[in-house]
């Protein structure tokens, strides 16, 4: 009998388990639409591109004429939280507060579902080929270190899009040896082009 009971509990979980998997497949490709993950990961580097280039922040990639910082290649993945006052409103390490990022946006409710969506999507988010020809991308080490030419890096978080996709956030933080200060950027896509609306200083140390 327990064996029975056993055996039923397994398939269950099975059964449900494969029943979420195919809900969080169907709002996947309910979100993309006709995107492919190729399109979407062109659009992150776009986004990426477009808060880079116009050199916002004052990007110290080279200090007296020595290389000084880089940029992580893979954009940080979020845990969504839902309260409103996580971590009293700041976007910080990967929590990501679903109401403040649908406010920033200028998002509805609806949007929801496709920021839920994005969050699951940075494990495999790499910075393409070209965009490492423009500037000093590589891998993160282990242990919170930088390679030795190095004396700090910059760290992307996963662009997150609005369900119309002409609208993103995103997380930047610095990392330097003794400080450390992160932006939270909000940027519109105009006549096909990412553009830097508005960012502000979301943390410092």
């Amino acid at each position: 009998m327990k064996n029975l009971l056993l055996i039923a509990s397994v398939l269950l979980s099975f059964i449900s388990c494969k029943e979420e998997t195919g809900i969080r497949h169907k709002a996947t490709a309910v979100w993309m639409g006709e995107l492919t993950q190729f399109d979407l990961e062109f659009e992150h580097a776009k986004i990426i591109d477009a808060i880079i280039e116009p050199d916002s922040i004052e990007f110290e990639f080279i200090r007296e004429g020595v290389s000084h910082a880089y940029i992580v290649d893979s954009l940080e993945a979020y845990h969504l939280a839902e309260a409103i006052d996580e971590n009293n409103g700041l976007i910080i390490g990967n929590i990501l507060p679903l109401r403040k990022i649908i406010r920033l946006m200028g998002a509805e409710e609806q949007d929801s579902i496709g920021i839920v969506v994005q969050s699951a999507l940075a494990s495999t988010t790499r910075m393409p080929p070209w965009l490492k020809q423009k500037y000093p991308i590589m891998p993160k080490l282990s242990g919170d270190r930088n390679p030795k030419q190095y004396q700090g890096r910059y760290e992307f978080s996963l662009p997150i899009l609005n369900k119309n996709k002409d609208r993103a956030v995103v997380r930047l933080d610095q990392h330097c040896i003794d400080c450390g200060m992160g932006w939270l950027f909000q940027l519109s896509k105009i006549n096909n082009r990412w553009i830097v609306s508005e960012f502000h200083l979301n943390w410092m140390r």
